[in-house]
């Protein structure tokens, strides 16, 4: 039995995956006698194994293993999965963050034009329209009427959420299970 925990050993079939996998290999010995009688035969049996990360077991240790690799998996999923919302989630704030940047910009564009425009209006019914009334006092013909166009009111919504543009920073942000190879 020694002999072939050792060849097992020898192989280390861990190293064919990258990032992946534990360092060991599984010896399955088909009835739980072999073992009682193999450790009954050689009591360091069991840390010779250990040495050369090979795991002895039987029907039953082999199911709880199983089950326990199993188990890895799925909380290895888990752990991607939450690594990948984590980075897209802080993506899509740094987005967010810029989309606000880009609309408060533009509002502030918006409310300078409004401004400009009421200026040109308000200097157009102080400079213009005086001269324009004193054609039509003097019966001078105009082809159309004309009369100052009204002053726009800025009527640009701000956003209620400028917390947006100061993200606190998370209290705390889990670190990746060392356990766990990516």
């Amino acid at each position: 039995m020694k002999q072939h925990v050792k060849a097992l050993g020898n192989k280390k079939y861990w190293e064919q995956f990258k990032d992946a996998g534990p360092e060991f290999v599984v010896m399955f010995l088909p009835l739980e006698p072999l073992m009682s009688a193999a450790f009954e035969r050689d009591g360091e049996l069991l840390e010779f194994a250990a040495r050369e990360n090979v795991v002895l077991a039987t029907p039953m240790t082999l199911l709880a293993l199983l089950r326990a690799v199993a188990f890895g998996w799925q909380q290895q999923s888990l752990a991607r999965n939450a690594a990948e919302i984590r980075e897209v989630g802080q993506e899509l704030c740094e987005r967010l963050v810029t989309m606000v940047k880009h609309f408060d910009d533009a509002g502030s564009h918006l409310a300078g034009a409004v401004e400009s425009f009421n200026k040109a209006v308000a200097s157009f019914d102080r400079r213009v329209m005086p001269s324009v009334r004193r054609f039509q006092d003097l019966k001078v013909p105009l082809a159309d009427k004309v009369e100052a166009p009204d002053p726009r009111p800025a009527l640009i919504k701000t956003f209620q959420a400028q917390s947006l543009l100061e993200l606190p920073e998370p209290d705390h942000v889990p670190e990746p299970d060392p356990l766990v190879r990516r």
